[in-house]
C-alpha cells in the first residue's frame, strides 16, 4: 500500500515520500522512494481507493489477490 489509513494494520508506519502534481490528464508519478519501498514496477496494476476526507490509497492488485487467497483458505 502506498498510503495507509491511520488505524489500518501495517508492517511499517505511514511515511511521506514526496509530493506529486496532477497533470492535465489526471496522471501522477509515484515518487521513486515510494515505488522502491513498495516494490512497484512498470506494468504493475494498482487499485485506487478513495479514503475518508481527501485521502487516496493505492494498493497493488497482486497484494490484494494474496490477501484474498489467505482469507479464503481459512474459510470452511
Amino acid at each position: 500500500m502506498i498510503m495507509a489509513k491511520r488505524n489500518m494494520p501495517s508492517a511499517a508506519e505511514p511515511k511521506v515520500c514526496g509530493t506529486v502534481t496532477v497533470g492535465d490528464r489526471g496522471q501522477v508519478v509515484i515518487p521513486k522512494d515510494a515505488r522502491d519501498s513498495m516494490g512497484v514496477v512498470a506494468g504493475d496494476k494498482l487499485i485506487v481507493i478513495r479514503m475518508h476526507g481527501d485521502g487516496i490509497a493505492l494498493i497493488k492488485t497482486a497484494a490484494l489477490k494474496e490477501l484474498a487467497k489467505k482469507l479464503l483458505s481459512q474459510v470452511g
